[in-house]
């Protein structure tokens, strides 16, 4: 892989799976991470799904790997299967995976930090996962790309960190759950979480918005998500903080306006009053492999669409 990917490859092990149990060293799985805002049998269905929209990458990744490694290299021309690019594949897949789990967790907390903070009628402004990764405090030395897979391979129960948030009320669990329905959330979250893993290697073809439309999102829909999930951790690095801010960047300055944008698409409906198309149908359909599970991400892609107007 070269660059940050190494250390990618050597920190991020162990509790990617869609199951239940521990991960390596006594870590706790993603899903039951993510078991502390929602149902376990939601967080359960909610990382298999991620993890089959993470395979849906396989092709590109592997592509894309295979185009870097053979940049000066005769020696693999005419081999068409490689078995350490498609390990290769699979541990970037897991690592966005884990990146994904990681983000997420703390998205839903500061959104419950948010929420009691307003219910109390404190700030609720909360840092998001600011008092965990301070409390960590290894988020202060870290300074690359890569260190991000530390970040997310360290969830641990330590006597070191702050004991967790309270658990969130059944109302913020509800809610909690409405969102992570939402098809084109998961995906977006995937997407940034993907662009992470996917900015600390080489890449020869999945700069930016080739990411997004693997899973059959337009660019404009990830400019939503992009600022909470920087915001959700506090020690995220600064290369990464620039990589997003250059991508934000893009987008609102050509992408948002471009023929065939989600933007674009209100901004006619505005106009004529004709309800926008799905953006993307073809794309979410092949990416979903069903109709059924495409005509639901529907209804998320309206939760999408109305937050971007808000």
């Amino acid at each position: 892989g070269g660059g940050g990917g190494v250390h990618y490859g050597q920190t991020v092990r162990g509790g990617g799976g869609g199951g239940g149990g521990e991960g390596e060293g006594g870590r706790k799985s993603p899903t039951e991470r993510l078991a502390r805002f929602v149902k376990l049998d939601v967080a359960t269905k909610l990382m298999e799904n991620v993890h089959q929209l993470a395979g849906k990458t396989s092709a590109a990744l592997r592509e894309d790997a295979f185009l870097v490694t053979i940049v000066g290299v005769t020696a693999l021309a005419g081999h068409g299967h490689n078995v350490s690019l498609d390990n290769l594949v699979r541990r970037r897949q897991e690592e966005a995976v884990q990146v994904f789990a990681y983000f997420l967790e703390l998205i839903l907390e500061g959104e419950q930090r948010r929420a009691s903070g307003a219910m109390s009628g404190g700030g609720g402004d909360g840092g998001g996962g600011a008092s965990r990764a301070q409390g960590g405090g290894a988020g202060a030395s870290l300074g690359g790309v890569a260190d991000i897979a530390v970040l997310a391979a360290a969830q641990t129960e330590s006597e070191a960190l702050p004991p967790p948030f309270p658990s969130p009320t059944s109302e913020q669990r509800a809610g909690f759950e409405a969102l992570i329905a939402s098809s084109r959330f998961v995906r977006s979250v995937l997407a940034c979480s993907m662009e992470v893993v996917v900015a600390s290697y080489k890449t020869a073809t999945l700069k930016f918005p080739a990411i997004p439309h693997l899973l059959g999102l337009d660019a404009f829909d990830v400019s939503n998500i992009i600022e909470p999930f920087v915001r959700a951790d506090t020690t995220m690095p600064r290369e990464v903080k620039k990589h997003f801010n250059a991508i934000e960047e893009r987008i609102m300055e050509t992408m948002a306006w471009a023929k065939g944008s989600t933007l674009f698409g209100f901004m006619k409906a505005a106009e004529t009053g004709v309800p926008p198309p799905r953006p993307a149908t073809a794309a979410l359909a092949a990416v979903s492999g069903s109709r059924g599970t495409s005509g639901s991400g529907g209804g998320g892609g309206g939760g999408g669409g109305g937050g971007g107007g808000g």
